[in-house]
Order: structure tokens, then sequence, then C-alpha cells
């Protein structure tokens, strides 16, 4: 019900009930993050080595917006899974697909 109202490129694929007290920004144990974007004459094996670069735990301080309101601010991540696959389902645009979570 909740996809016919949302914008075709958003999708909720599960839920479940939490108490009210819980906060989805700040109390989850991790976070998982898709992108597809064109292929564009990219090097899937080249990417695939830069994903590797990013896991661990870095200072993501230089991808943040400023924000002066907050006292002590934590720009450190842990990135522990990431790679980059093709996806073929529409033959006539095939896409890169970065899975991460962090």
């Amino acid at each position: 019900m909740l996809n016919t109202v949302l914008p075709s490129h958003i999708r909720i694929l599960g839920w479940t009930y939490v108490g009210l007290e819980f906060d989805a920004r700040f109390q989850v144990l991790f976070r998982s993050y898709r992108y597809f974007f064109p292929l564009c004459n990219m090097d899937l094996e080249v990417m695939r080595g830069a994903c590797q670069r990013f896991l661990g735990t870095h200072n993501y301080r230089g991808f943040c917006k400023a924000d002066r309101t907050q006292q002590d601010p934590n720009y450190t991540r842990t990135i522990s899974y990431m790679t980059v696959d093709l996806v073929t389902e529409n033959t006539k645009n095939p896409q890169l697909c970065v899975d991460t979570t962090a």
C-alpha cells in the first residue's frame, strides 16, 4: 500500500513494529545503501578494487556539510561491505549497482 503513494524510484521492501522510543536515525545497528548508475564505459574490476579502499573505519569529514550547531560531531564511519556489480535486467540500459553496509 505504501509503494502506491511513493515515487517510482523509491520502494519499501520490509518493515517491523518498534517501540515509540526507537530512533531510526541514531539507534540503528547498520545501514545498507544501494546505488544504481549507467555503465558509461567504466571498468568494473577497477571499481571493485576501489571499493576495497573504503572498507574499514575512516573519517569522512571532508564529505560532510559543516554543521556549527553540533558541539562534538563524529565523522567517523565503518564500512563493512562494498561491492560493484553489473545489473543486466534491462539489457537496453545495463547499470552498475553499488551495495554498501555501514
